[in-house]
């Protein structure tokens, strides 16, 4: 039995051999201009390994060829599909305007990728790839790329062979010999092949495609851990123990190389100035479920200042809110009216593009516009743990912040300036977040006054205090609890006042621990 049990770990750790990602470090990359004027000598399609299932039949909706003519402007065309809720009918829409608008062809083909199933984002890039309708640049093509070996990443460890009783010594062998071992074996090599594909992109599509092999290393880790064992083997409490710390060890590299996956993905979209994304959230999420006592989602709960509803008018107002960043810094990077308060706005919810930064920071920004500029890279320094991020607010904002929403921005920025430069220095720095995070001062001053939002500074204030604690110190606690309290009555909206609550409840319960 003690010799199944090494065989079984031996062919994980083998499993986890292949090269690592490269590190943060190493694989970061610049934002690329837009629109890019170097075009690509054409690649040779990635390889599909052998072990990666098919695309599933849902994908075939995504093959459909559509002949239309304009009715509108291309932007206005891609506004009315982009704001289309029903996939397919979404779908039909972009495919009607790549069909006459070849210029901006390969970026509509991205964003149907982008918007499918992400099983499915091969087959939509695929026939593309072997016949474009015009030479693809080097940003286009790693990005279409990026899709095609994100989605076959995506489609890799499913539902794992499962052994079936009796769970005795002579089936687990059988079992594991001729299901388990292959299959296991077959998806880390592929894991590892797709990944070593990705490594060689730039851009964009190095992001999508690192960020499904973090997910890809993931689930294999889950899956090894999912296998039931025999009978002998689980019910020993000793071998058990030993097999279950034998098997973390083997599974550890596996691990190192979906955090460093998902950093590498992370910081691209960071660079490209993206701060709410789908693929970030579950980048985030990975990274929790991998090291949660790093917590690189610790900013999320901090208070901003609430702006008015959202209203867009104008077509690159459409655009800008529902263009991933991405695409909105190829598209809108040279709009007229890019500097206005609504584009800013609407480009606010999910991120400003890093190409447009030397263009707004240059000036002729209104008071408003400044105000939704600088709030969307506040935002991005809390999504990304980013220092860089919270300096650009703080330096747009200037010295003398006009408005209460401005000061309270200008405050979080000086607070957090010091934090590490992304969530791959996070992450790889070890649990514990470096103290100072930057200067609390200018955000307890606005906590002091009685303006309208003294309660969000004071509980930003309280809320930052506790991320680096002073350790095995009552009075730290109680007056933390203390802060929260003072926080609770005066903030406005009943969900802050009940987290206010919680933690002024939960900082005084740690007090008491610490004084037993």
């Amino acid at each position: 039995m003690r010799r199944v049990a090494v065989l079984w770990l031996l062919c994980v750790g083998c499993a986890s051999a292949p090269p690592p990602a490269k590190s943060p470090e190493q694989a970061a990359v610049l934002p690329e201009p837009a629109p890019p004027v170097a075009e690509s000598k054409p690649r040779a399609k990635p390889v599909e390994p052998a072990a990666v299932p098919k695309p599933p039949e849902l994908c075939e909706a995504f093959l459909v060829q559509v002949k239309c003519g304009p009715t509108k402007t291309a932007a206005e065309e891609l506004a009315a599909a982009l704001e289309l809720e029903a996939p397919d009918a979404r779908d039909r829409g972009l495919a009607c305007l790549e069909g006459y608008w070849p210029q901006g062809a390969p970026l509509v083909r991205l964003l149907r990728a982008e918007l499918a199933p992400p099983e499915c984002s091969d087959v939509v890039v695929t026939p593309y790839l072997e016949s474009p309708p015009r030479k693809l640049d080097a940003v286009e093509e790693s990005a279409l790329l990026g899709f095609l070996i994100s989605a076959r990443l995506t489609r890799l460890v499913g539902p794992a062979p499962v052994l079936q009783p009796p769970f005795d010594k002579p089936h687990f062998t059988a079992f594991f010999e001729e299901q388990l071992k292959p299959w296991l074996i077959g998806q880390a090599l592929a894991i590892g092949e797709l990944s070593q594909q990705a490594s060689k992109l730039t851009g964009y599509g190095k992001a999508v495609a690192a960020l499904a092999a973090g997910q890809a290393d993931l689930r294999f880790v889950r899956a090894a851990r999912a296998v039931a064992l025999p009978t002998e083997l689980a019910s020993d409490p000793e071998l058990s123990h030993t097999y279950e710390a034998a098997l973390d060890e083997a599974l550890e590299p596996r691990k190192a190389r979906g955090r460093d996956a998902a950093l590498v993905g992370l910081r691209t979209l960071a660079e490209l100035g993206a701060a709410r994304d789908p693929r970030i959230d579950a980048a985030r999420a990975v990274l929790s479920e991998l090291y949660g006592g790093r917590r690189i989602d610790a900013l999320d709960r901090l208070l901003l200042p609430e702006l008015p509803p959202l209203a867009p008018r104008s077509v690159e107002e459409r655009l800008a809110l529902r263009l991933p960043t991405f695409y909105a810094g190829r598209l809108l990077s040279k709009a007229a009216n890019l500097k206005t308060a609504g584009v800013l706005h609407a480009l606010s919810e999910r991120g400003v593009p890093s190409n447009t930064f030397a263009l707004l920071d240059a000036g002729g920004l209104s008071r408003e516009a400044s105000l939704y500029y600088s709030l969307a890279e506040v935002r991005r320094g809390i999504t990304h743990f980013a220092a860089p991020a919270f300096v650009h607010a703080q330096t747009l904002l200037g010295e003398k912040p006009a408005g209460d929403a401005e000061r309270l921005l200008s405050a979080l920025a000086a607070a957090l300036s010091s934090a590490p430069r992304d969530a791959a220095e996070l992450m790889l720095s070890g649990p514990r977040l470096p103290a100072p995070l930057g200067n609390l001062e200018p955000l307890e001053s606005l906590a002091k006054h009685n303006g309208p939002l003294s309660g969000l500074a004071e509980f930003d204030a309280a809320y930052l205090r506790s991320l680096t604690p002073v350790e095995n110190d009552p009075a730290f606690w109680t007056d933390l609890a203390t802060r929260y309290a003072r926080s609770e009555k005066k903030l406005k909206r009943p969900e802050q006042r009940a987290l206010a609550r919680e933690l002024a409840d939960a900082a005084r319960a740690t007090a008491k621990a610490l004084q037993r």
